[in-house]
């Protein structure tokens, strides 16, 4: 599912704390994942535990940089919209200049 992009308009929030707040949640998904405990043999008494753990841990990591990805795209979406609008400003074709 693609995380709906903001519409940037004169009533909206500024392009640049869009793109803020953006980078922030890409950032936070990247520290989860660096910092999601990987799991370690020694840790677990059978090996079937140990390869219900990898699964696991394989799922959850898969998961978040899914999460990063669509925060990437939709980042990407807002800056190529930001961009749009300053082109159309200095043209002076309608729009805003955010």
């Amino acid at each position: 599912m693609a995380l709906p992009v903001p519409t940037l308009h004169l009533g909206g929030t500024h392009a640049d704390d869009l793109l803020t707040e953006f980078q922030g949640a890409i950032n936070a998904a990247q520290a989860l994942i660096q910092a999601m405990p990987r799991p370690h043999g020694r840790d677990y008494l059978s090996h079937a535990e140990y390869s219900a753990a990898r699964e696991a841990y394989q799922a959850l990591t898969q998961t978040v940089a899914s999460i990063k990805k669509e925060l990437e795209e939709a980042g990407t979406k807002v800056a190529d919209a930001q961009a749009e609008h300053r082109a159309r400003a200095l043209r002076g074709v309608g729009g805003v200049a955010k």
